[in-house]
Order: C-alpha cells, then sequence, then structure tokens
C-alpha cells in the first residue's frame, strides 16, 4: 500500500506533453517588493530544467518591461534558443513582434515570443507562475529570517543597555592578562 502511495504522488508530479518540441516557458510573479521569474525548458515534449530569478524591488515595475528585459538579455547570453519562448505575462504585441525579431536574429533562424491562450502550454506556463509564487515566497521568507533574527537581537541589545536607537556599530574592547604581567588588548 505504501509503495502505491509513493507511485501516485509521483505519478501527480510528472508532466507529459503530446509533442516533442524544444520551447521555454517564462512566468513572473511579485509581492510589495520583489519580482520572480520562474523559467522552464522544455526539450524533446520534456520539462528538462528550470531556474527562477529574483529582482529585487522591482515590484512596482510594469510585468511587461521585465519580461520583455529578461528575455532580451537571457538569449542574448544563451548558447541555445528554442523556436518558441511562451510567457506567462502578457505582453504588448507590437513588443511580442519587436521581441521575436530580436531573438531571431540573434539565433540565425525563425524564433518566436507567444502568450500562449490555452492547452498545455498554458498549463506549462500556469505550473511556472506557481513555482515562481513558491520562489518567492521561499526567498522572501529566508529574508525575513535572516534580518528578523538580526533585528530582534539589536532590539535586545538597545533594551538591555538602555538606548534610544538600535545600535548602527558595535565595537569591542578586550584586555586579557595573567595576574600583573602578559597584558593583551584587542
Amino acid at each position: 500500500e505504501r509503495i502505491k502511495v509513493l507511485e501516485s504522488v509521483t505519478e501527480k508530479q510528472k508532466v507529459t506533453l503530446n509533442t516533442d518540441d524544444d520551447f521555454d516557458v517564462a512566468a513572473l510573479c511579485s509581492n510589495d517588493v520583489d519580482v520572480c521569474l520562474q523559467i522552464f525548458f522544455v526539450r524533446g515534449g520534456r520539462i528538462i530544467g528550470r531556474d527562477y530569478f529574483i529582482f529585487e524591488g522591482q515590484s512596482g515595475v510594469d510585468e511587461s518591461e521585465i519580461m520583455s528585459s529578461f528575455i532580451k538579455q537571457f538569449y542574448a547570453e544563451n548558447q541555445f534558443i528554442p523556436g518558441r519562448i511562451y510567457s506567462k505575462n502578457k505582453i504588448d504585441d507590437e513588443e511580442m513582434v519587436l521581441l521575436s525579431e530580436y531573438i531571431s536574429n540573434i539565433a540565425g533562424r525563425k524564433c518566436s515570443v507567444v502568450v500562449p491562450q490555452r492547452g498545455e502550454r498554458l498549463s506549462i506556463a500556469n505550473m511556472a507562475y506557481e513555482n515562481a509564487v513558491i520562489s518567492l515566497k521561499n526567498y522572501e521568507s529566508k529574508k525575513n529570517s535572516e534580518n528578523g533574527a538580526d533585528l530582534k537581537i539589536l532590539e535586545k541589545l538597545a533594551e538591555v543597555t538602555g538606548l534610544e536607537k538600535l545600535p548602527v556599530r558595535i565595537e569591542a574592547y578586550d584586555i586579557s592578562n595573567q595576574g600583573n604581567s602578559e597584558i593583551d588588548a584587542s
């Protein structure tokens, strides 16, 4: 029974596509401060990898602008450029045409940037979006825990020492000795 449960769990995680095409799928999500872009790499109809990028402090920037800039920079530096790049986020029609021409020039063959409307490409784009949400939450909680732990320590130090504000710089001096000889200061 345990093996059957494990098989059913792993079966749900597999993504089977009805194509053997090569394409990439990207999706953006944002919180109040940061933006996360998740990209899936599909080769021969199988998701072979994924990556995510955090753009700190960019949540007020138009998502279409972020996606467009990312595509330009990412594929200008990439060895392999697939025939199609799907974006979960809307991109202006005119900008999509320009991006497609730009990517085609880099690749030396026809490539296109498309916003999927239905079907399995849209399903993968939705999955990329969900992964972006998870990646951003993980990043945010890691950032908050690091900042929060330091902040709590500084708040406690200010309370114990009677400081009105949190300390910005802390200096420590130590002098050790053995009796009246071998005095050492740092």
